[in-house]
């Protein structure tokens, strides 16, 4: 007799132990609903000195490069420079130059 009530009791707890489905939010999108296509943004500049390189293509400052073996080489590399006078001024500046 206790072990039939122990059972039936088992039984009665676990029916009202089940919860209910969750209610869904009302403000979230429809599930079906195309996703947002994220925007684009600039790329960000890098702050600080630009690195000066030497390899054998070119002379590359920061992300830029002067193709000296052009006609015009000569006269980008002296406008790459000019834009990062503040760096070249102040400072020694490092110089990698690939051998």
């Amino acid at each position: 007799m206790i072990r039939s009530s122990l059972a039936l009791l088992g039984c009665v707890l676990l029916v009202c132990a089940c919860e209910d489905k969750p209610q869904a939010n009302p403000f979230d999108p429809p599930k079906d609903a195309p996703k947002p296509v994220p925007t684009a943004s600039q790329a960000a500049v890098p702050q600080g000195p630009p690195t000066f390189e030497i390899d054998q293509l070119s002379a590359k400052v920061g992300f830029e490069r002067a193709l000296l073996d052009k006609s015009d080489g000569h006269s980008n590399l002296i406008e790459l420079l000019k834009k990062q006078t503040k760096y070249i001024e102040s400072d020694d500046v490092p110089l990698l130059v690939a051998r």
